[in-house]
């Protein structure tokens, strides 16, 4: 197994004319995103499996949609103004010509008290996934600003750490069987909303968070994942 850590971003505006359920549009290239790799894609989807690397992931994966608004609208998905995602949906940005979607997803809300995530969500989830991947689109899913827990404080860091541990755990293990077509992103606007433009406070704290998730057993426990 292969992890591959990605920190890039570009933005451009196509003229795309499909009713598009999105925060925003543009060119997704994952920040901050980890690519998992795996031995086959879950029911054998995508004829050619992939294989992204440093050099290729922004040819292979331009341009990208961010679908927001949607999985991780509180307290439902459709609470935003959005409708269900549908594999329609899907086909149509793939046809416009984008090769990519990033889907911001909330956790917290579907957890319980021990952060142990609800089986239908995460099933759910994953046939979002499975949806977009079958209509030849690379995916990257993350956990988005989630009521704002991830706000960082160093009372809090271990607290953080933790939840972030228990959720990471569920979601690799739940995607294990999943080839290059999907990627994690850690975390976004729950650390970057909070401690606005200071910059170097921000990078010291996601090496943190990103150095006890992807760096540790949590995740790659014996290179399982």
């Amino acid at each position: 197994m292969k992890k591959l850590g990605i920190a890039h971003t570009r933005a451009v505006t196509p003229n795309l004319r499909i009713a598009v359920r999105c925060l925003a549009i543009g060119l997704l290239t994952c920040l901050a995103a980890i690519v998992i790799s795996a031995t086959r894609l879950a029911h054998g989807s995508v004829a050619a499996k992939a294989n992204l690397s440093v050099g290729n992931y922004l040819q292979e994966m331009s341009p990208g949609l961010n679908l927001g608004n949607t999985l991780e609208a509180i307290p439902t998905e459709t609470s935003w103004g959005n409708p269900q995602t549908t594999e329609a949906f899907f086909k149509a940005v793939r046809s416009a010509g984008f090769r990519s979607v990033r889907i911001p997803v909330s956790w917290s809300q579907y957890a319980d008290a021990k952060h142990q995530i609800r089986p239908d969500w995460l099933a759910h989830v994953t046939d979002v996934v499975r949806m977009a991947i079958r209509s030849r689109l690379y995916v990257v899913i993350n956990i988005h600003w989630d009521g704002g827990w991830m706000q960082p404080t160093q009372v809090r860091k271990e607290a953080v750490s933790e939840k972030l541990s228990k959720f990471w755990t569920q979601i690799a293990t739940n995607f294990r069987d999943f080839d290059d077509h999907l990627l994690f992103a850690l975390a976004d606007m729950g650390i970057r909303l909070a401690l606005g433009a200071d910059i170097k406070r921000l990078r010291k704290i996601e090496g943190e968070y990103n150095a006890f998730i992807w760096g540790s057993s949590v995740i790659f426990p014996g290179g399982t994942y």
